[in-house]
């Protein structure tokens, strides 16, 4: 599997290390075993890629918090907006909702992906509340997944979709260990009654099964936009823009939803305190001064709503929060993290 991998499931790169552009020669190789590319200055939106396609690329596989992200993009760009709600309950205790509202703006311009998105949120009609997502939203997560697969594929960022590629490799795994393991009983009950071989091919089933989830690999050109991500997500998180960037009201309406998929959205609120500036007006009834603790409160009723089940189970495991995000080097190809 280890020499699988090396031959078939490493990310390509162009000979140029500027990732910023295509070069003329289309020349590429295998990303080095042990790469340390440099960290590419990123201040600013990545050209051509919606904000679950930032998420998705960096760490090679869709969680909640690109969804999120894709729901708080669908609002910048004015197909919807969010509202926060609050009601009185019980001794005066207070319960936050959020509610969207869809516009009648065209979706000729939204990608497949953003289209279905914004269809299955709000199911014929204009006006949905979060809450009223729980136990009913889950069931077209996997079709969302497999269009955002589908769709890094089509823009030639990924080498197959990464999903059906990944599955493949760790069935191949599964199968190439249980005859392994037959092997060696055949073989211990014919000619040894040596069982101590078996110890090792267990061993052995964990790295196996490794290396055929990191076989999903991204094009040279997938490869530039990943690098990106890394130096947007690096950037974002040290509060790096606002030496760089004077736009920063603009800006930073357009910076939310990916500091929302890549994990530094606590990050990005406290520096817009500290600047005094407003929260975006697509993020309706937040204040500067709750702005974070109210991203916080809006990711997780989002998350928890969008992934829960009747039956208490879900496909979506991780990624839930803003914590998330995953970087580059290591192997090369390939990204961390699991369903």
């Amino acid at each position: 599997m280890f020499i699988v991998w090396y031959k078939k499931g490493r990310d390509k790169k162009y000979l140029t290390e500027n990732v910023f552009y295509e070069p003329d020669s289309k020349i590429t190789k295998s990303v080095p075993l042990f790469s340390r590319p440099h960290l590419p200055l990123v201040y600013s939106p990545i050209n051509g890629l919606t904000p679950a396609e930032v998420g998705t690329i960096i760490d090679e596989k869709v969680d909640t918090k690109d969804i999120v992200a894709e729901i708080v993009e669908l609002s910048r760009l004015k197909f919807l907006t969010i509202k926060k709600i609050e009601t009185k309950g019980f001794l005066g205790i207070k319960s936050t909702d959020y509610q969207l509202t869809k516009s009648d703006k065209t979706t000729e311009e939204l990608n497949k992906f953003q289209t279905t998105l914004l269809s299955k949120i709000f199911d014929s009609q204009d006006n949905v509340k979060i809450s009223e997502l729980k136990n009913h939203f889950y069931k077209y997560l996997p079709d969302l997944r497999e269009k955002l697969y589908d769709q890094l594929e089509t823009k030639k960022l990924t080498q197959g979709n990464i999903e059906k590629v990944r599955g493949k490799w760790i069935v191949l795994g599964v199968l190439l260990n249980f005859l392994t393991i037959f092997i060696i009983i055949w073989f211990a009950n014919q000619r040894t009654l040596n069982f101590t071989p078996m110890v090792i091919a267990f061993i052995g089933f964990i790295p196996s099964l490794i290396f055929g989830y990191n076989m999903p690999k991204k094009t040279a050109y997938g490869y530039n936009l990943h690098r990106q991500a890394v130096g947007l997500k690096y950037y974002l998180d040290k509060g790096k823009w606002r030496e760089e960037v004077m736009e920063k009201n603009l800006f930073l309406e357009e910076m939310l939803p990916l500091a929302i998929t890549l994990g530094v959205v606590d990050k990005l609120a406290k520096d817009m305190k500290d600047l005094g500036i407003q929260p975006p007006s697509y993020m309706q009834g937040m204040a500067i001064h709750t702005f974070a603790n109210d991203l916080n409160s809006f990711n997780s009723s989002v998350a928890s709503s969008l992934s829960s089940s009747p039956s208490g189970n879900s496909s979506w495991s991780g990624g839930s929060g803003f914590s998330g995000g995953g970087g580059g080097g290591g192997f090369g190809g390939g990204g961390g993290g699991s369903w």
